[in-house]
């Protein structure tokens, strides 16, 4: 029959046998063909690397002392640390001084030689002199930002938050300064009004970790630390049994300044360090010690 032999492939016509299809039973769904190769193994040095973040709290003692000296040398500890969110207490301006988070600002571009924002919100008057309040300085781009005010003790207080695209990606950062001295009572409704915030304003929509630090003017394990129990403390989870003190400098006592992950954003810090916590020149930049913290995903 000429039809049937025009379907045989010409380079099959006139060979003594004609291949058939194998009839061994197909392996089972999911499994790989019996002669594939297995998958390679991806060397550790070509696996996508981790995303990292580097976070500094740092409360910086207003205009005492030399303002102009202290910010440099809180500049040059920034860079080395590789801290891309600076998170500021006692941020002042007045007097004559420029905002102190401003002229970090300039120190950062300068020593790091890239573009550094600073926001800050004013929350009082100090020594009826001073614009007191918070700073958040960052060499990542500002998508958002915002403040809110707290129940107010002796003064006003409040939280600024700013929503960052970051090298590795972004970060909402939160910074806040709770009462201080015996208001215990005033720092418990501070922080559950803080917690509230940042559960219905800053979590929803936040497309990658979200991390709070400050001077909170209290200890671990204190009521209003109790209230971010579920939180991820940056010195605790790095450094079990020590304590960490913060406060105040040159004799700490206390660890009141602390740098928290909220859950649920599959980060992690892997390291924390405290930082001008070393006299320089016969004193230290500010009367407490700051933190330093690096969380990966």
């Amino acid at each position: 029959d000429v039809s049937a032999a025009q379907d045989v492939p010409a380079d099959l016509r006139g060979a003594d046998t004609v291949p058939v299809a194998d009839t061994a039973d197909p392996p089972p769904d999911g499994a790989p063909p019996q002669d594939a190769p297995a998958p390679p193994d991806i060397p550790p040095d070509l696996a996508p690397p981790a995303a990292s973040w580097t976070v500094l709290t740092y409360n910086l003692h207003c205009h005492h002392d030399d303002p102009a000296a202290r910010m440099a040398l809180v500049a040059a500890e920034a860079v080395s640390r590789g801290a891309e969110v600076l998170l500021l207490q006692e941020v002042c301006e007045g007097a004559g001084l420029a905002n102190t988070a401003d002229t970090l600002a300039e120190l950062l571009e300068g020593a790091a030689g890239d573009d550094w924002t600073a926001l800050t919100q004013s929350t009082h008057l100090a020594w009826d002199t001073y614009e007191e309040g918070l700073g958040l300085v960052t060499s990542g781009t500002v998508i958002d930002w915002g403040s809110v005010a707290l129940p107010p003790g002796l003064f006003p207080r409040k939280a600024l938050h700013a929503r960052i695209e970051a090298t590795d990606g972004p970060l909402d950062a939160v910074v806040t300064h709770l009462s201080f001295g015996d208001q215990a009572g005033v720092r418990l409704v501070q922080a559950e009004a803080l917690a509230t915030w940042i559960e219905q304003a800053v979590l929803p929509g936040a497309p990658g970790p979200v991390v709070l630090g400050g001077d909170f003017n209290d200890v671990p394990g204190s009521p209003p630390l109790a209230v971010f129990t579920a939180w991820t403390e940056a010195w605790a989870a790095t450094h079990p049994g020590d304590p960490g003190k913060t406060y105040p400098a040159g004799a700490a006592t206390s660890k009141i300044d602390h740098i928290l992950l909220h859950p649920g954003s599959g980060a992690a810090f892997g390291q924390a360090a405290l930082v001008f916590d070393e006299e320089v020149d016969g004193g230290f930049p500010s009367d407490h010690y700051g933190i330093v913290a690096t969380l990966t995903r």
